[in-house]
């Protein structure tokens, strides 16, 4: 065991939207160990930056750079996030270059559909994906779902890999909801099909038309084809789009309003339902992913089929017609993150992962 705090260098990826649900992880997980430092954080290494991905052409040497430079000074741990595609292909040159400089590596993997993205791609690229795995000390996976997978599709001991579900800061659990006029249903993400926005405003279309009730749309996309789609619905005067949004005004969008919908088709675990749950809306989302650890139907969301946009219309009426279902479930989604899903809880766990890491490099 090593004295002190376990000395780790970050690598992650911005991107455009500052790296999304990752990105903010990442930003909370890193605010939660300035509170209470469980890991010293000696740099952050970025090979895509907040630009358009070719930035990755210059963005990428400068890091492989960076990690040398930080060889000179010792060898910290590296906390590798990633995704698939791009990011992958990004991190596995991160990882074939740290362990060649003889850097202790740990992946953490956020994609949704990993296991999936695996199973696609080429055998060549499968090789070099499990041979960038293989060489970190740990892999950590959002859910038991990818646990059981990743192994097999990449001849890698189960052992090897280790389930931390993400986590929310329980910080939002201590702001009351302000009062509002209108019944706000808010929902956080890309505005695409996977993310079934669509089925969300064919949903909203169906709803009665007494209760002042509003969409909000906080993300990126095409907004004015949305938009085209809620005119064409005649929902068009109940929804606001607000295009991609700071995480703070998200957070504080969350905290005033009374309900959430994330009716996607595939997530990996999605960090704005764990902050809604943590601000305490009532929860309408798909199980799709390792989400389902955190989703109890009835206890504290609506659990509904991807697509089912009749059960998406009925879980909402409920919601926006009988409050005290909406408290209820609310209160509830709140306690489910203080008890298991905060990111105190994921930094501890992470912290512990890394701290073995830094271990079993030095036997």
């Amino acid at each position: 065991m090593s004295a002190g705090p376990t000395s780790v260098v970050q690598v992650f990826a911005s991107g455009p939207a500052g790296g999304g649900g990752i990105g903010q992880f990442v930003r909370d997980l890193l605010d939660a160990n300035a509170a209470a430092p469980l890991i010293h954080i000696v740099a952050k290494v970025d090979p895509r930056g907040p630009d358009h991905w070719i930035s990755t052409l210059w963005r990428l040497p400068g890091a492989l750079f960076h990690l040398t430079w930080l060889r000179l000074r010792g060898r910290p741990v590296l906390h590798v996030h990633l995704a698939g595609r791009l990011s992958t292909l990004r991190k596995v040159m991160v990882i074939f270059w740290a362990r060649a400089l003889g850097f202790p590596c740990v992946a953490h993997v956020h994609e949704y559909g990993f296991a999936a993205y695996v199973a696609a791609l080429s055998a060549i690229e499968r090789r070099i994906v499990a041979a960038a795995l293989r060489r970190c000390e740990r892999t950590i996976v959002l859910g038991e779902g990818e646990a059981r997978r990743l192994p097999a599709l990449l001849a890698i001991a189960p052992e090897r890999f280790q389930v931390i579900p993400n986590g929310a800061p329980a910080a939002l659990t201590k702001t009351e909801r302000s009062p509002s006029n209108s019944i706000d249903i808010v929902f956080v993400g890309a505005l695409s099909k996977r993310k079934g926005v669509d089925d969300l405003l064919e949903a909203c279309a169906r709803l009665p038309r007494g209760p002042s009730w509003r969409l909000v749309l906080c993300g990126g996309g095409d907004l004015e084809a949305k938009r085209a789609i809620a005119e064409r619905l005649g929902i068009g005067d109940r929804c606001l789009l607000l295009g991609q949004t700071r995480n703070a005004d998200v957070r504080a969008r969350l905290l005033s309003s009374r309900i959430f919908c994330l009716p996607s088709h595939a997530e990996g675990f999605s960090i704005a339902l764990l902050e809604a749950m943590a601000a305490g809306c009532a929860v309408v989302a798909t199980a799709v992913g390792e989400q389902g650890q955190a989703l109890r139907d009835g206890e504290n969301a609506s659990v509904i089929e991807p697509g089912d946009i009749d059960a998406i219309a009925g879980a909402l009426s409920r919601l926006i017609e009988e409050a005290e279902v909406a408290d209820r479930l609310g209160a509830r989604a709140r306690e489910t993150i203080a008890e298991r899903f905060s990111i105190e809880g994921s930094l501890q766990a992470v912290a512990g992962v890394l701290r073995d890491a830094e271990s079993a490099s030095r036997r």
